[in-house]
């Protein structure tokens, strides 16, 4: 029988695996905005700079991430 926490992790893994191109895609993102940040604010740290709030952003939708998936898998 698998546990409710075994379950947990398994989904989460598996909207990890999902969608690791967005979550790439926001990595880098997060990148670009902090050395920008750096680059016209060097005497400020940018990692307590509160003015500093959301460094990336993406929407998503499970379904068309679902199609693209099939679409792909299909050829």
């Amino acid at each position: 029988m698998t546990r409710r926490s075994d379950q947990k992790e398994i989904k989460l893994t598996a909207m990890l695996v999902l969608f690791r191109p967005q979550i790439e895609y926001l990595l880098h993102e997060r990148d670009r905005t902090i050395a920008g940040w750096s680059l016209r604010l060097p005497d400020v740290d940018v990692f307590e700079d509160r003015q500093l709030d959301a460094t990336s952003s993406i929407g998503i939708l499970l379904e068309s991430q679902l199609a693209g998936l099939e679409q792909q898998l299909d050829g």
